[in-house]
């Protein structure tokens, strides 16, 4: 099935279009939960995150772009699990003071990504043009090779190439800048 496609019949509400994401998706989304929860979820958690997620996806389909359909699942299913293992760490704990920490840590968590986002941005103005738009419309815009190619009037195997060269030269400045990634 088209994926453009499959996203315009969930943007109508078109329940088989639904039913046909879940029975592509399924395996894979409650995968993601399975290996993001490290065994700390229950069977039942995981089939209910896997649920939630198609039901987000059903309310919140016009927020797909054309190409992420399947990165756009992914994210829900791992916000979702996240959530559910953060609700467990605050029932198992329950009181005050673990709260405080868990608090300081999301903030502390929210400073080094703020950090690391400022150095990616610094690094892709370094690896200069195409490279630069190339990597933004790959990972920022989700387009393919395909696409980015014919935007910049080049091959699509150019395009793959330069992504991974650019990927090692953002790898190489930010490791340099003391980011372990």
């Amino acid at each position: 099935m088209n994926e453009s496609k499959l996203v315009e019949r969930l943007r109508r509400h078109d329940e088989a279009a639904l039913s046909d994401v879940i029975q592509t998706y399924t395996r894979l989304v409650s995968g993601v939960v399975y290996n993001l929860s490290g065994s700390r979820l229950s069977i039942s958690d995981i089939e209910e995150i896997t649920a939630d997620t198609f039901a987000a996806l059903w309310f919140n389909a016009e927020k797909v772009q054309e190409g992420c359909l399947k990165g756009y699942l992914l994210c829900i299913a791992k916000n979702k699990a996240r959530d559910r293992l953060r609700k467990i760490k605050i029932d198992e704990d329950n009181d005050i003071e673990n709260l405080d920490i868990i608090s300081e840590m999301t903030v502390e968590g929210e400073i080094e990504e703020q950090m690391l986002s400022d150095a990616l941005k610094d690094a892709l103005d370094e690896i200069g043009e195409p490279d630069r738009e190339i990597m933004i419309r790959h990972y920022y815009f989700c387009q393919s090779s395909t696409r980015i190619a014919e935007a910049l009037e080049m091959k699509p195997k150019t395009v793959k190439t330069k992504i991974l060269r650019a990927k090692d030269k953002l790898r190489k400045i930010l490791t340099e800048r003391g980011f372990t990634l």
